[in-house]
């Protein structure tokens, strides 16, 4: 605890996480939202052509968060200053694409804001692509 209540970490760790003020200054650069595992996995079924009745779901599902935490992850070391707190909110036990979207929005930051940007786009664009060729050849789909 710190010396006037719950110490940064603490409040990233558990705390709420508000979204950003409607007139916050970088909020106006966001671009586009960013979808949660499950959408991107149906997306990915989707653009597959797959029948959706024969794909693990949640194997799919997980698989993408793992892909997706990764480059979160890449993005966290390369950030000093926002590294660690975005390491921090990566490893929250109710992290969601509202809770990273509302934090990153909410740093009022350029780099921040390339991040949200940045994950929103291959989260919507490279990543479902990337497992709907997988699914076409077979991967993710049920014994």
């Amino acid at each position: 605890m710190g010396l006037f209540g719950p110490s940064k970490k603490q409040k990233l760790a558990s705390g709420p996480i508000s979204p950003p003020a409607r007139n916050a200054r970088y909020l106006r650069q966001a671009v586009g939202s960013i979808p949660d595992y499950d959408d991107v996995a149906t997306d990915s079924i989707r653009r597959a052509g797959v029948d959706p009745g024969s794909v693990d779901y949640p194997v799919l599902s997980a698989a993408i968060g793992i892909v997706a935490r990764s480059q979160l992850g890449e993005w966290a070391r390369r950030s000093p200053g926002l590294g660690a707190d975005l390491d921090i909110v990566m490893n929250r036990p109710d992290f969601s694409a509202q809770l990273l979207a509302d934090f990153l929005l909410g740093q009022e930051s350029a780099t921040a804001v390339a991040i949200h940007n940045r994950y929103a786009e291959i989260m919507c664009n490279q990543i479902p692509e990337e497992f709907a060729s997988t699914l076409r050849q077979g991967q993710y789909l049920n014994s």
